[in-house]
């Protein structure tokens, strides 16, 4: 086999791997946020806005406060670090006051090394999660969920007023 033909051959071999892994990827976070809802125990993702339109109490996409655009797994970006970054956005209902409701952001990226998934989060207070993702599996991202909800409350912790 030529020298051409072996680089052709190890970029082809390095090409499927690629796709490979970011389509595991893919179809590991495809799961992430109908798990969630069902991990936080709501009966649907979907509330009413005071405008009549529907709102999620967890959304996946780019950007934070208004800047946030809510986004399909397939169209998040890919990084050069083999990552997909993204932000999670959960919305807080207030039920006295629906002009009112709260929506909190949580940076992070997703990739994964050596057979585990990472979520890397910007607020060091969540910092690295790691998980085992098992296709189709409830649990897989409970690790995660954890880490966000218990930043929430301590968050939302009246405490934190005084």
């Amino acid at each position: 086999m030529s020298e051409y033909n072996q680089i052709q051959k190890a970029y082809e071999e390095y090409i499927q791997s690629r796709t490979d892994y970011w389509s595991s990827l893919q179809l590991a976070l495809a799961n992430f946020v109908p798990n969630f809802i069902a991990y936080l125990g709501t009966d649907s993702n979907i509330f009413m806005l005071p405008d009549g339109t529907e709102g999620s109490y967890i959304a996946i996409g780019d950007g934070i406060n208004k800047d946030f655009i809510v986004k399909n797994v397939s169209e998040l970006s890919k990084s050069k670090e083999l990552s997909i970054p993204f932000t999670i956005r959960m919305a807080l209902e207030d039920t006295t006051n629906k002009d009112n409701n709260s929506y909190y952001y949580f940076v992070c990226k997703f990739q994964k090394r050596n057979n585990k998934y990472f979520f890397f989060f910007t607020d060091q207070s969540i910092g690295e999660v790691n998980v085992d993702v098992v296709p189709d599996g409830q649990d897989e991202f409970r690790p995660v969920y954890k880490k966000v909800v218990d930043n929430l409350l301590n968050k939302l912790h009246t405490s934190t007023l005084i």
